[in-house]
């Protein structure tokens, strides 16, 4: 499908927002129905459509096709350079329905019923002369809306594992990490195959330090959704905290989830975040500095504060001090003077306390004093730093 593709075809000169998304729909319904359902699908659904305006033209003045030719043109105009999804395609299925409820004709071959008179007239026929076939059609029919109604039905359970998908996040945000995972849980044997079911399943495990069981469902969301490297970077964290823990094995794999991310999508900026993590942690600096400058070419105004901190990080255990400074101060300029600065802050205070700096360090220090006073981290490095010690 479009998801599919969009990794292996992405450039590394998109839009910052386009590089980092998990795309799941065409700005057109033409590139939509073209890369899900091939040129039969597309030329199928255009043929849709002009049958349908023909239709309504062949039929004369009746009001209600007239409005459904008229929000199918619209559909069908805007969504040319429009995002085209379930949330939007209903319109064009609407329009098309009117039109075939409005403009239908009998099976027997006649026009049609187009007035009161005739309508009457047909009833009476129709009362006249009893029709097998007529009633093997309204059986058929009901049949249809039976199995409509059966089918609709059989999505409540999806629909119940959405809410608890919701409510898991809820949980894990309140710090209620058993209900969390109570909601996780049932979200994922409700509707299996939804890789976000699995990945929130997975926070809502690390909330509760359930590092192994986190690690599972992360992995499990990545199997489903090989193309989306948010769930490769989740599975990567999971097996770093293992690693920290002691876990030799968890490093390698934390490593092997790492290059897969980028082997699945190269240009997304947080696909190559997570390279540089996993290897700063497993002590590739060489590796890890590679994947952060690549990271911060394909979107130098990033917004993710972590990125900034732990290139910085990289650049001074690298034994480049300078570029460290000049790498933080590049991510202080993004941000601002806000509480999410103060990581970066304190690494740009090393960093230029390596660098022999130590005034213009304080002042960073105090800058960050300012923006969250008594903070102790903030202290703590100022003591060290007043002490002769960066580290």
């Amino acid at each position: 499908s479009f998801a599919v593709g969009v990794p292996k075809y992405r450039t590394d000169s998109e839009p910052s927002e386009t590089r980092q998304s998990a795309d799941t729909s065409a700005h057109s319904w033409v590139a939509q129905l073209a890369a899900t359902t091939g040129l039969v699908g597309l030329g199928a659904f255009v043929a849709i459509a002009v049958v349908g305006m023909v239709v309504v033209v062949r039929s004369g003045f009746q009001p209600i096709a007239w409005a459904g030719a008229g929000m199918l043109a619209a559909f069908l105009g805007a969504g040319l350079t429009t995002v085209n999804g379930v949330g939007s395609e209903w319109l064009f299925w609407a329009s098309v329905g009117a039109i075939g409820a409005v403009t239908a004709r009998p099976l027997d071959g006649s026009q049609g019923i187009t007035s009161p008179a005739n309508n009457r007239a047909a009833r009476r026929r129709g009362s006249q002369r009893p029709s097998l076939k007529i009633a093997g059609r309204d059986l058929v029919g009901v049949a249809c809306v039976a199995l409509g109604m059966v089918a609709a039905l059989s999505t409540l359970t999806a629909l119940d594992a959405s809410h608890a998908a919701k409510a898991s996040q809820q949980a894990r945000l309140q710090g209620r990490s058993p209900q969390a995972i109570e909601f996780g849980l049932r979200a994922t044997r409700g509707d299996q195959g939804r890789p976000d079911y699995w990945d929130t399943l997975g926070l809502a495990y690390v909330e509760a330090q359930r590092l192994n069981d986190a690690a599972l469902a992360f992995r499990r969301a990545s199997e489903l959704a090989p193309y989306d490297v948010r769930y490769l970077g989740d599975l990567a964290r999971a097996y770093l905290e293992l690693a920290q823990k002691g876990d030799t094995a968890a490093g390698r794999r934390a490593r092997d989830a790492a290059e897969t991310a980028v082997r699945a999508d190269p240009n997304n900026p947080q696909a190559q975040f997570t390279r540089a993590l996993v290897m700063q942690v497993t002590d590739d600096l060489p590796e890890a500095l590679r994947s952060a400058e690549r990271a911060l070419a394909l979107d130098p105004q990033s917004m993710t504060d972590a990125l900034w901190v732990t290139a910085t990080q990289i650049e001074l255990a690298s034994g480049h001090p300078t570029e460290a400074v000049s790498v933080a101060r590049q991510g202080l300029a993004v941000f601002g003077a806000t509480k999410r600065t103060i990581p970066l802050r304190m690494e740009l205070a090393r960093a230029l306390a390596a660098s022999g700096g130590r005034s213009d360090a304080l002042h960073e220090l105090d800058i960050a004093l300012s923006i969250q006073p008594n903070d102790p981290s903030v202290l703590q490095l100022r003591a060290q730093i007043n002490a002769g010690s960066g580290s």
